[in-house]
């Protein structure tokens, strides 16, 4: 059931974007960038292979309760990194905007990364990881049954 929820969502959401504007608007890389790179690099830094054990628990059927539970600390923890990595995209965007003040057709790439990045922080905050981990809670609940 929590597939077709996620499924429902983008597809309401890419309608609403479509409806009201364009969607390649909403596609930035080097915005992409800084919040993946951010709160990747920052899940690495903290979990080291454990990360990569998180992800796995996630398409595994079978997995034990240690395991799950390292794997619910991990995809909190990432919420709140997607979120950071977010915000600091919006200050370098922000920067950038303000360094290219004096030529108003450079603005827009300033910001653009400035908005965008919260958008795709909190979007993977809310959309992706809360949602797993929540699934992963579910898990360790029937694992009790």
């Amino acid at each position: 059931m929590g597939i077709l929820g996620f499924i429902i969502m983008i597809a309401l959401i890419t309608v609403g974007i479509t409806q009201g504007g364009r969607l390649d608007y909403l596609i930035d890389v080097p915005s992409l960038l800084i919040t993946l790179g951010g709160t990747i690099g920052g899940l690495m830094a903290a979990y080291g292979t454990g990360f990569f054990r998180a992800i796995g628990t996630v398409f595994k059927c079978s997995a034990d309760r240690e395991t799950i539970t390292e794997g619910v600390g991990i995809f909190r923890r990432a919420r709140t990194y997607a979120i950071a990595a977010g915000v600091l995209g919006t200050t370098i965007g922000l920067v950038n905007m303000l360094g290219a003040l004096d030529d108003p057709a450079a603005l827009g790439p300033g910001t653009a990364t400035a908005l965008i990045t919260t958008v795709y922080g909190f979007f993977l905050a809310y959309a992706i990881f809360h949602p797993v981990s929540a699934s992963l809670e579910r898990r360790l609940g029937e694992s009790d049954e």
